[in-house]
C-alpha cells in the first residue's frame, strides 16, 4: 500500500481509477480465500481497508469524516470482510 502512495496522492489520476487500482491490487492480496479470518483479523483488515480508502480520497483522520461517507464517496458497496464471505 505504501509503495502506491504516489498513485493515491496524484491529482492527475481520477478517483474512479484509484478505486479500480485499489480493488485490483490491494484487495486481490488481502482477500485471499484461503485466509481464516477471525474477529481480530477482521478488525485489522477493516482498519487497513479504511486507511487505504482514506488515502485514495485524500481524507485524514483529522478531517473527522465517517467511514460510511468515504465509502459512499468512493462508491464502495461491500467491505473487505464481506467480499470473501459472499464468494462462499
Amino acid at each position: 500500500m505504501r509503495k502506491l502512495q504516489t498513485i493515491w496522492s496524484s491529482t492527475e489520476i481520477t478517483i474512479t481509477t484509484k478505486v479500480k487500482e485499489y480493488e485490483s491490487l490491494v484487495l486481490l492480496v488481502s482477500t485471499a480465500e484461503t485466509w481464516t479470518v477471525i474477529a481480530n483479523a477482521q478488525r485489522k483488515l477493516s482498519a487497513f481497508e479504511m486507511d487505504c480508502l482514506r488515502r485514495i480520497a485524500g481524507v485524514t483522520r483529522k478531517d473527522r469524516r465517517r467511514n460510511s461517507d468515504i465509502e459512499t464517496t468512493l462508491n464502495i458497496h461491500e467491505n473487505i470482510v464481506q467480499k470473501p464471505e459472499r464468494r462462499l
